[in-house]
């Protein structure tokens, strides 16, 4: 599995372990991007650049699988992601929300069946 497409799977991993169907998962960029660092090493993608998250985050909306959205204070609703022009005050202001769409769960479940099975645990067996 590419690098991306293991990031994108704790992406996913995350807004299903912690976020509601119906609220998603509320975050702030440096809390996620913490998250995603401590969780890479576990799936083989150690040292996460804010870069390519901003990026897995960006695909998993393109296609549908990640609806993102921020609330704004004036109009008093979500805005999603797509009426943002630039990503800057979309991921660095404030919190947004990640919501997983029935095909971002299909997806996931996708993704988890593509990853390498564990390494069973060595044997402490001393051979006597």
């Amino acid at each position: 599995m590419t690098r991306g497409k293991l990031i994108e799977y704790l992406i996913l991993q995350i807004v299903m372990a912690v976020g509601d169907d119906s609220e998603g998962l509320s975050a702030i960029w440096g809390e996620l991007s913490r998250i995603i660092r401590q969780k890479g090493p576990t799936v083989g993608a150690s040292g996460v650049k804010d870069g390519e998250l901003r990026d897995a985050l960006k695909r998993l909306f393109d296609e549908g699988h990640l609806l993102l959205d921020k609330w704004d204070d004036v109009g008093q609703i979500f805005r999603p992601y797509s009426d943002y022009s630039d990503d800057s005050p979309f991921f660095s202001n404030n919190q947004f929300r990640m919501r997983l769409t029935p095909g971002g769960r299909l997806y996931f479940e996708q993704l988890e069946s593509a990853l390498p099975p564990e390494a069973p645990p060595a044997s402490r067996k001393i051979g006597f």
